[in-house]
């Protein structure tokens, strides 16, 4: 039976992409490009996901949707879906999976605090200590995870399922990684952390994009840049912060703290 790998995002798929390549082998590929950590997730269909992508200006991500679950549900091949549990973005796709696909075998490959030797793309050659997500594991650390994966249990299955009912009943505008798991969270969760790193100077959204994004990795990856920019946008128009432009052209607008 052919093998289909299953990754939530366009960042990881690029890195399978390359290790299958790099293997040798002819294995599908499906990508989803939804994340789950953020947006209303109550009524779990696709549709209503596509549609709220649609509202937040990413027309890309919507047209991906239907059509992602569509071939999922048409696959007769074996699936192996990879994440991470120190991703929101991972882990919420782990549970939105086991709640959607329901009574049907799968295997996965859970990368969480695996050592995994990489060759960067420098040339060195080095050692991830204690992995977080497929999504920032080069293509040659991929490959060394291939036929490492394990059919999917079904009381796992249900714990996630149970878990993302619940979630999805609280709703909430971002889920985030926690200890004790995936948890929801209120919309302007990480609003101090770009305030923090605003300042009465103008900067670049891009440089407070990033400066957020590295303050908020370890020891979990709980946010997107399309999130930080959206809130950045959203801090704009609450007066909160100030921008010379429209703050969702990264590089050509900045922003500062208001006041000046």
């Amino acid at each position: 039976m052919k093998t289909t790998h299953v990754v939530p995002g366009h960042s990881a798929a690029g890195s399978l992409r390359e290790a299958l390549r790099i293997a040798g082998r002819d294995d599908g590929l499906l990508v989803l490009g939804d994340d789950f950590s953020c947006g209303p997730i109550a009524s779990g269909h696709p549709a209503d996901r596509a549609k709220w992508w649609e509202e937040q200006d990413w027309p890309e991500i919507a047209e991906d949707i239907p059509s992602f679950w569509t071939e999922v549900d048409a696959s007769e091949e074996k699936l192996v879906v990879w994440f991470g549990c120190h991703s929101a973005k991972e882990l919420a796709f782990r549970h939105a999976w086991a709640w959607r696909v329901d009574q049907r075998p799968y295997h996965i490959v859970d990368v969480t605090g695996r050592h995994i030797p990489v060759k960067w793309g420098d040339g060195t050659e080095g050692v991830i200590q204690s992995a977080q997500a497929i999504s920032i594991i080069p293509a040659t650390g991929l490959t060394t995870l291939f036929d490492t994966e394990r059919e999917a249990s079904p009381d796992e299955e249900a714990a996630y399922g149970r878990h993302w009912l619940t979630l999805m009943s609280e709703d909430a505008p971002l889920r985030i990684v926690a200890p004790t798991g995936l948890v929801s969270a209120p919309e302007d969760y990480f609003d101090h952390f770009i305030l923090a790193h605003s300042s009465s100077e103008w900067r670049k959204v891009a440089r407070v994009v990033g400066d957020v994004l590295g303050s908020t990795c370890k020891p979990y990856l709980q946010i997107s840049d399309g999130t930080v920019i959206d809130r950045v946008a959203r801090l704009v128009d609450q007066a909160k912060l100030v921008a010379d432009g429209d703050p969702r052209e990264l590089h050509s607008c900045g922003i500062r703290l208001p006041g000046q």
